[in-house]
């Protein structure tokens, strides 16, 4: 058997890569011609309709233990409004803004709302890496201002958006303690 170490590192590697290709894959979406919406729609009915069996298996009227109103808050922060505001971005600036901005903001408020909300403590070395995300993120801001235009910060405020959106997702999840999956 693998050690932790070793299975969480070729995990992350995984959900790295599959989140680079989504972003991808959307905004070569948009560039062709598609609107957000669309793409969303895609992203989710056809899923949701392979899903129907397997959700009923579990209950509909509980959602499956976990109950509508978790259900739907859930599906808020991380479902189509979430996506919708991250594909609408790639309407305003490229796809190098996307795939930082999104993942860094999410990874900025995690701790942040651990902390708020969790009770999670943040160390010197997560404000540390808090501080140098922010660097970063304001980086962006200059750079989009200065090539694009002010309507690129427009687009990178959908990417902080949606990143800080599916940072409430991951702290529901942990506040409910609902399993990822």
């Amino acid at each position: 058997p693998a050690s932790p170490l070793v299975v969480g590192v070729l995990y992350g590697a995984l959900a790295a890569l599959g989140w680079a290709a989504g972003f991808v894959m959307a905004n070569h979406g948009v560039e062709v011609g598609f609107a957000p919406a669309d793409l969303v729609f895609h992203r989710f009915a056809w899923i949701g309709l392979f899903m129907v069996p397997f959700a009923a298996r579990m209950g509909v009227v509980r959602f499956g233990g976990i109950g509508w109103g978790r259900s739907l808050a859930i599906m808020a922060f991380s479902g189509p409004p979430q996506s919708f505001l991250s594909y609408s971005g790639y309407i305003l600036v490229p796809l190098g803004h996307g795939t930082v901005i999104q993942p860094a903001c999410a990874t900025l408020f995690g701790p942040i709302l651990g902390a708020l909300f969790l009770g999670e403590t943040l160390t010197a070395r997560r404000m540390l890496g808090a501080a140098l995300i922010v660097v970063g993120l304001i980086v962006f801001g200059i750079e989009a201002i200065t090539t694009i235009g002010p309507h690129g910060i427009g687009g990178d405020l959908m990417f902080a958006g949606a990143g800080i959106s599916w940072a409430v997702f991951g702290t529901l999840l942990r506040q409910w303690r609902i399993p990822g999956m």
